[in-house]
């Protein structure tokens, strides 16, 4: 819908007055700091504010007003609207906490009747929940780390904020709560790039990727994305590429470099901005910071783009050097010789939706082999017949029983119902893992009866174990399925976090590598070593 519709008495009739979305916005809310909100200056902004769209992708530069969007798009949803439903989610709780406070909050404070209208008597009003009294509920939550805060809130819109510190398996998991609202359902997702593997740009790189095109009023030639080229330290302005004069930003149009896409995205960066400067005494210009910034770190929150870092913490070379020559094992007709090994299982449950793509359980096998752990045996539960989850519980007791497994290592969050029902069926013991934020490699919690792992600590020492040799895969074709899962992961430094982090792109799975996460920690305690 491109318009919104406000109803205004006249003498003795009702008039409905048809006006743009952003004009609406315009006369209703205000800038932070209590000024109109203007789109003079800030055209850019119409097509996106202009559009009632059901999927939306903002990759942008640092003060570039993406949350300003996200809040003014959410707000005027929630007073538009009846008995409405929206979910803002961020990385961490004080940033949704700021949010709350500086966008949110600010507006009804600077607009006394809006207050009085919608947060009445009857309302509910606090930083994380809060109830209109049109019946709209506006929620939110931090799910940088654990999704299980968003979990199960029933949203038709869901917003995204700050993306690319948000681990890219828990997406899917938040995007579930729309599915209440199969007809009018819209997911945004905005944020700060970090790497071209990150789930923000590869959101984006999936959209029809708008950019802002100026042309010039010198020359009226029509410039590339606004970017690096347009940048030079001998001057202090927007330039054209053409004839090298001054440019204004307003003068330009989103133009798609990937049309054929159906779904919308945008890059907004400082230079569009009419609050961009280029040399100031506070040494806060572009040209200031283009001295004082790490590249990486000026594409990034300037202009914002990714910008890659040697991001990747291995290469296929270094995970196929722990190949040995042999097959995996037939489970239901093992060899003689594993009667005396002591073997081990680690599941990693599935979670499958569109948003998080093709995701499939997966069981190891494994034995710890002259200081090396042994992969024996793998398989991904993927096909027709496996559908049924029962018949993937089943298959996988059978196995265990069939190799007298001792330990199974297994996650404890998408799996926690099935982890249950596999003690009923396994003469193994079971032990539940949970990745958190911690910096601790793990801790046994009593109360929760599970280990508790510190996510990039965990996995830092998988890639480690790999360059060190520790693992033993056989035949690189008959591995390779599963090793390609190692390669799908990439690491970023996070300043949010202030942390390196491991995610995956979103273009493939990662379930094999938590696999050996898990069978290390359990090997490791049962035989109260440290393979390092």
């Amino acid at each position: 819908m491109n318009t919104a519709y406000l109803h205004r008495p006249k003498r003795k009739e009702r008039r409905l007055d048809v006006i743009a979305r952003s004009d609406f916005i315009s006369n209703i809310f205000k800038t932070d700091a209590g000024q109109p909100f203007s789109f003079s200056g800030r055209e850019y902004l119409k097509k996106i504010y202009n559009y009632s769209y059901r999927y939306l992708v903002i990759l942008a530069s640092r003060q570039a007003e993406k949350s300003s969007y996200l809040s003014k798009d959410m707000l005027a949803d929630a007073i538009l609207n009846s008995n409405d439903s929206l979910l803002y989610v961020t990385a961490q709780q004080r940033q949704a906490d700021e949010f709350v406070h500086r966008k949110i909050n600010r507006q009804f404070e600077l607009n006394p009747t809006l207050e009085q209208d919608y947060l009445g008597a009857g309302s509910t009003n606090n930083i994380r929940d809060k109830v209109l009294n049109n019946g709209t509920t506006l929620t939110f939550r931090a799910i940088g780390q654990s999704a299980d805060s968003a979990r199960g809130i029933p949203a038709r819109k869901i917003f995204f904020d700050e993306v690319q510190s948000i681990l890219s398996d828990n997406i899917p998991i938040v995007t579930e709560c729309a599915q209440s609202f199969p007809h009018n359902s819209a997911y945004f997702f905005a944020g700060t790039p970090l790497s071209t593997r990150n789930v923000l740009s590869q959101k984006y790189y999936e959209t029809k990727q708008y950019e802002w095109l100026v042309t010039c009023d010198h020359c009226q030639f029509q410039n590339e994305p606004l970017g690096m080229n347009h940048i030079d330290i001998n001057k202090p302005f927007l330039f054209c590429l053409n004839c090298g004069k001054d440019m204004n930003p307003k003068h330009g149009k989103w133009v798609a470099m990937n049309p054929d896409s159906t779904l919308a995205g945008f890059r907004i960066c400082r230079l569009m901005t009419p609050t961009c400067t280029w040399r100031t005494p506070a040494n806060d210009g572009v040209l200031d910071k283009l001295e004082t910034y790490s590249e990486s770190t000026f594409h990034q929150e300037v202009l914002g783009v990714p910008y890659d870092t040697g991001n990747l913490p291995i290469t296929e070379e270094e995970v196929y050097a722990c190949c040995d020559d042999y097959e995996f094992i037939d489970p239901f007709n093992p060899p003689p010789h594993l009667k005396e090994q002591i073997l081990f299982a680690s599941i990693d449950w599935a979670w499958n939706t569109k948003e998080g793509g093709q995701a499939f359980t997966i069981l190891t096998i494994t034995c710890l082999n002259s200081g090396r752990i042994e992969i024996l045996f793998a398989k991904r539960f993927h096909g027709p017949r496996y559908h049924d989850p029962k018949v993937v519980l089943s298959e996988i007791a059978q196995i265990c029983n069939k190799l007298n497994v001792k330990v199974i290592g297994t996650d404890f969050g998408i799996g926690h119902k099935e982890n249950l029902r596999l003690t009923e069926f396994v003469n193994a013991r079971v032990f539940e893992m949970l990745y958190t934020g911690s910096g601790i490699e793990f801790k046994w919690d009593p109360e929760a009866k599970c280990y508790k792992l510190g996510r990039t600590v965990i996995l830092d020492l998988v890639f480690h174990r790999l360059l060190q040799g520790i693992y033993k895969f056989p035949r690189q074709k008959v591995i390779q399925p599963f090793a390609s899962d190692i390669l799908n992961v990439y690491v970023d430094y996070d300043p949010t976090w202030k942390r390196k982090i491991f995610d995956h792109t979103g273009i493939g799975p990662d379930d094999f590598l938590h696999c050996l996460a898990y069978a290390s920690l359990i090997i490791e305690q049962y035989f109260s070593i440290r393979l390092r």
